[in-house]
């Protein structure tokens, strides 16, 4: 009888036990020196013993190869992974070099990665009482490829992906995604690590159902249908194409890890629950700007600068916009810069017009102006159509008022948007006339508006001591009498609201072969308002110094989540003028 009763105790230990205990004994990670540790892991010690975890389990690593890291954000730990170790939410998956790992979360979704692939476990909302299934996850470097499953029994299905320069909602079976450093292509050596300042490129490859990618650069959003795929970077989203057949073999390739023994395939997770895996999922992620809570952006302090990426690329307006139909501001302060040609017969510059400080948009007094021994503007009414101002008249005293062809609409181009801000460009090609010259905005002239941060927003953002970094795209001109050099970059900063500083104020555009720059520059709030002016550090147009520049701007948004401005530069010894704009998020 007792021997009965022993039976039966171990007959029920067992399965409680659960897959861990079952693989107690693999050999982890002595094999995987520390110099195979990625750089953000070298200085940690990472155990050759699993560690649980008090965040909420959300599935189990059931195969992998090589060697395979589990950081646990909450508690700063990290460890070799095996076969059968459950994964919790906050944590970081690491693969090695000739390594594969397949994550299969308890809501039936599975993620096979490649090697030097990195993913952090964001969010997983499993409710069957309520019918709802919800995860995200981002990635922040390598490949991986995703299957959701979409199983009957739940009223509402979500997965989402963030990437440096993607945001991805699921509305089918599989898809993959790959993130790398610009420059890896060029880079035999490249290990599939990405770093705090690289340029990112995302490459997302549609295998079955439908995806919809969303750049938080430009501000579109793109379906993508079964045999395609779509690359962004950090200066927005390119065209949908046709995914190569050796493309998509060769992704299939470098993410498939050797099965485990009796493990049921991807596909027949599926059949066998007896569903279809075809389905929608809606983009319902909320990201916490203050908190730095919510997907992209929860990793522990442990991870320092490895979550910034993801935290300042991609933490845009997704808590008041779906990827169907970002939200736009509903007010429009910004500012405009704008190079004016004038042609007496050799065509040349004659000043960069630009906002002297946060005007409204929508109002019928919209002015720009520079100083050139005297005061020149450019006066535009935007209260009929704030997207398409009309310029009334232009004040140059060389040449005296101008008023001959005047008012005319300028052309606009709309480069992108998101809840808080709106950004593009517009030109005027239209002859103004005065005496026997004329002048034309024919270079492009850039804009940026949105809803500012109130006062009072700003008072709240300081006394709670909110700090953080901006990143984004940048765009600019450089004046040519043929309509000019289109130039386009990145640009970042960091912001303490309590101190009223911004700090490490740079960016750089390019394009027909010439070049700005600004570096290592800073700025103040002016007042309690959110505009700020940037001076000092370097700055540079085609590697020269320039002998005049300006550069200003406004932090958008209830909680500063936006920043947009404009910058110019001139090199009078050179005749070399640039103007443009930045924008980005925190």
């Amino acid at each position: 009888m007792k021997r009965f009763i022993l039976i039966m105790l171990l007959s029920l230990t067992f399965p409680l036990m659960g897959e861990q205990a079952l693989f107690c004994q693999v050999e982890r990670g002595k094999a995987a020196s520390q110099e195979a540790l990625p750089d953000e892991l070298r200085d940690v010690d990472v155990k050759d013993y699993y560690i649980v975890c008090d965040s909420k389990a959300v599935g189990t690593i059931r195969t992998m190869a090589g060697h395979v890291v589990v950081a646990h954000s909450d508690s700063n730990e990290a460890y070799f992974a095996a076969p059968g170790d459950a994964v919790f939410e906050k944590d970081v998956i690491y693969t090695l070099e000739a390594s594969r790992c397949r994550v299969k979360f308890f809501d039936e979704n599975l993620i096979t990665m490649s090697d030097n692939t990195r993913i952090v476990i964001d969010e997983l909302i499993d409710d069957k009482e309520i019918g709802e299934k919800r995860s995200a996850i981002s990635i922040l470097c390598g490949k991986a490829m995703c299957y959701v499953m979409r199983l009957f029994k739940y009223k509402s299905i979500s997965f989402s992906v963030y990437t440096p320069t993607a945001n991805i909602g699921v509305r089918g079976t599989k898809f993959g995604v790959e993130v790398n450093a610009e420059e890896s292509a060029s880079d035999p050596s490249y290990s599939g690590s990405v770093s705090p300042g690289d340029t990112v490129v995302t490459v997302v490859h549609c295998f079955e159902g439908e995806v919809e990618v969303y750049s938080p650069v430009d501000g579109t959003a793109q379906p993508l249908g079964a045999g395609e795929s779509l690359e962004l970077t950090m200066l927005g989203a390119g065209f949908v194409e046709p995914t190569p057949p050796e493309v998509a073999e060769q992704f299939v390739s470098d993410i498939e890890g050797p099965p485990q023994q009796g493990e049921e395939s991807v596909e027949g997770g599926a059949s066998e629950q007896g569903e279809s895996v075809d389905g929608e999922a809606e983009d319902e992620a909320a990201a916490d700007k203050e908190s730095g809570d919510g997907p992209g952006t929860a990793i522990a302090d442990l991870w320092g600068d490895a979550s910034d990426t993801v935290q300042t690329q991609t933490t845009m307006a997704v808590e008041e916009a779906s990827l169907q139909g970002p939200a736009r501001p509903t007010k429009h302060y910004g500012y405009f810069v704008g190079l004016l040609t004038k042609d007496d017969g050799s065509k040349q510059f004659n000043g960069a017009y630009r906002s002297q400080d946060l005007q409204d948009f929508h109002s019928s007094d919209i002015s720009g102006g520079y100083h050139n021994g005297a005061w020149h503007y450019a006066y535009a009414d935007g209260s009929a159509d704030y997207d398409d101002p009309k310029i009334n008249y232009l004040d140059t005293p060389s040449d005296g008022l101008i008023t001959s062809g005047l008012p005319v609409s300028v052309q606009h181009t709309e480069l992108g948007y998101n809840a808080y801000m709106e950004w593009g460009y517009w030109t005027q090609p239209s002859v103004m006339s005065e005496g026997s010259f004329d002048f034309y905005f024919d270079n492009r002239g850039y804009y940026v508006f949105g809803d500012y941060t109130t006062n009072n927003q700003m008072s709240d953002l300081a006394a709670n001591n909110i700090s953080g970094t901006y990143s984004g795209g940048a765009y600019g001109t450089y004046w040519t009498s043929a309509g000019g050099a289109n130039m386009s970059g990145n640009f970042s900063t960091h912001v303490d609201f309590a101190s009223k500083s911004i700090s490490d104020f740079g960016l750089s555009v390019s394009g027909g072969g010439h070049s700005a720059s600004i570096s290592l520059a800073s700025g103040t709030f002016s007042g309690s308002s959110s505009q700020f002016a940037i001076d000092g550090g370097i700055w540079k147009i085609d590697g020269e110094n320039p002998d005049t520049k300006a550069a200003a701007g406004s932090v958008y948004g209830s909680n500063g989540e936006a920043m947009g401005g404009l910058w110019e530069m001139h090199n009078s010894a050179s005749s070399s003028h640039a103007g443009g704009m930045f924008q980005g998020t925190r």
